[in-house]
């Protein structure tokens, strides 16, 4: 390959790097806004006005690690971590904070009483169920867009490359 064609491809690359990442801000930015009203005529009601209120409180990260929590419904601060992509100090402080909000307290391991796990309480599993509600509605708009051929190839897409960006993050990996 000549050099003006390889300096072609990856200058073609590097626009197409930098479409996919405005593409995806946009995506986020849709993940991180407010949920929008519900189209039922009910009113929101006093405990959704109080959550609503209790989760304007919370950062970013402290509902990463809310969502982290609620997938794995117990998990020791090590691996918690590990899956909020925290550092173990960062991620004590956080817990700290969410323990004295309400949404996660400490459990001693039945197995282990060394180990200690992380549990959300009925507010924190409140803030999981809205959150995951929230994503859900903005998947949905996305699905919404496309036609159903492109939601299918969408998804495996999104499947192939979601493994093979975890494949290539895992400790060890070469290429």
């Amino acid at each position: 390959m000549e050099n003006s064609s390889i300096i072609e491809s990856i200058a073609m690359k590097n626009e197409a790097a930098d479409q996919l990442t405005r593409y995806l801000n946009a995506l986020i930015d849709l993940f991180d806004a407010p949920p929008s009203p519900s189209d039922d005529s009910t009113s929101e009601t006093t405990e959704e006005s109080a959550q609503a209120a209790l989760k304007a409180a919370l950062s970013k990260r402290d509902c990463r690690v809310i969502m982290v929590v609620g997938e794995a419904r117990s998990i020791k601060m090590r691996d918690l971590a590990n899956h909020a992509k925290l550092s173990v100090s960062n991620t004590t402080g956080v817990i700290e904070r969410l323990v004295q909000q309400g949404f996660v307290t400490r459990e001693r391991s039945y197995d282990d009483r060394r180990v200690v796990n992380i549990v959300l309480t009925t507010q924190g599993q409140a803030v999981y169920r809205q959150e995951q509600s929230n994503f859900r509605q903005v998947s949905m708009a996305i699905l919404d867009a496309l036609e159903p051929h492109e939601q299918v190839m969408m998804l495996a897409m999104m499947r192939k490359v979601a493994m093979r960006v975890k494949a290539h993050a895992m400790p060890g990996h070469s290429t």
